[in-house]
């Protein structure tokens, strides 16, 4: 099963040491979690989209969340980060945990054209665990 989530009016990201301990078992039972980090917000070039797929693997189910976006500036894909979204109804989402598996980050640098079109680098996020895609209060 594949679902899109509508409407990302904003993407940060945070360090993953810096979100609570145990995101994707909370999440799995019913507590809500909350984020006291401030996110560093990106400046988007264009609309990004976030799917979430699931299966079943070894009986108990695995979600995927793939995010992808595109941005004028560099972020730091070294590090281990999370990916907090906002929707245009008032919903947050974050991709990643403090915990490893953490979400792989693919980076693909495109030059602009000549009629004025800016550089911008194409990322495209991958998160797999039981649960991949969290809601924030």
């Amino acid at each position: 099963m594949k679902q899109s989530l509508p409407g990302i009016k904003s993407v940060g990201y945070v360090d993953c040491s810096l979100l609570p301990d145990d995101l994707a078992l909370k999440a799995l039972a019913g507590i809500p979690s909350s984020l006291d980090a401030q996110p560093t917000m990106i400046s988007l070039d264009g609309i990004a989209t976030c799917e979430v797929s699931s299966k079943d693997d070894n009986n108990y189910q695995v979600e995927k969340a793939t995010l992808s976006f595109s941005a004028v500036e560099s972020i730091p894909t070294e590090n281990s980060l999370a990916f907090i979204l906002s929707t245009v109804s008032g919903n947050t989402y974050i991709i990643g945990a403090k915990e490893q598996p953490y979400p792989t980050i693919k980076a693909t640098m495109s030059t602009g054209s000549t009629d004025g079109t800016p550089a911008v680098i194409k990322y495209e996020i991958t998160y797999t665990n039981r649960k991949a895609l969290f809601t924030i209060e």
